[in-house]
């Protein structure tokens, strides 16, 4: 996945992905860089390092603690 952080919104940037019912499953990016661009790769492991099943998760955007953009994602295995 790459992503722009519009450059009045930059502070800390995070990207986590959640089950469809709401659970936390993982924080793919945590960072206070500057940065405008970012690449991210999910392979399929929550933070606890186990394998989710095929399915459609939510992947969710925030800066300073504000959604800036959410979108599903498929993963198959």
């Amino acid at each position: 996945m790459s992503f722009n952080v519009p450059r009045a919104a930059r502070g800390e940037v995070r990207l986590s992905i959640y089950d469809l019912q709401g659970r936390l499953l993982g924080t793919l990016l945590s960072s206070d860089d500057r940065w405008e661009r970012y690449e991210v790769s999910w392979d399929g492991r929550t933070g606890g390092s186990q394998q989710v099943g095929s399915g459609v998760y939510l992947c969710v955007l925030s800066c300073r603690g504000k959604i800036l953009k959410s979108a599903k994602i498929a993963f198959i295995k």
